[in-house]
């Protein structure tokens, strides 16, 4: 039987249930949670996100996919606080949103995939938890050149590992 990594660990894909393609458990910038403790009041985000978890597995939601990319804040204490409180499947995303960070202009796909490789291999921000999805996103602008150095290494991560992408705009 066919297997998906979710943050608690590997599921069944028959035991995945009605599933949830595109959610974000919390968006907080990550640079203003570096420079500012009190940015975002985690405690009251895990409290409400767990009830909109336990709201939607009510209505037979079994599993959601968690989409939020390193750049818009990903948090996978967050995330596995919820999943855990909620008693509901999450997949965590590796990659990025489609924005072009600067520091990407000197790095070649080969080398953001390698960083990115480790959430899916060892997993996210030091914990067990691994990404399940592989995030690549564009905008109305297109595939800029910074875009398609973003969906090359979401096609390396897939080729390297097997893991779905999933793309959106």
């Amino acid at each position: 039987m066919a297997k998906v990594q979710t943050i608690t660990g590997e599921v069944d894909t028959a035991d995945l249930g009605f599933t949830l393609m595109h959610e974000h458990i919390m968006i907080a910038n990550p640079g203003m949670r570096a420079a500012y403790a009190d940015w975002v009041d985690t405690k009251k985000v895990i409290a409400f996100a767990t009830e909109e978890a336990k709201l939607v597995k009510a209505c037979g939601v079994s599993t959601l996919v968690d989409l939020t990319p390193i750049n818009l804040g990903r948090d996978i204490d967050v995330m596995r606080a919820v999943a855990e409180a909620a008693e509901i499947n999450v997949i965590a995303a590796t990659g990025l949103y489609y924005n072009e960070e600067p520091w990407m202009g000197g790095w070649e796909p080969e080398r953001i995939a390698e960083w990115f490789m480790r959430d899916i291999e060892h997993g996210i921000q030091g914990t067990s938890a691994k990404a399940g999805i592989i995030k690549c996103a564009t905008d109305s602008a297109g595939v800029t050149e910074g875009n398609e150095k973003l969906l090359r290494v979401a096609a390396r991560l897939h080729k390297a590992t097997g893991v779905p992408i999933t793309a959106c705009s």
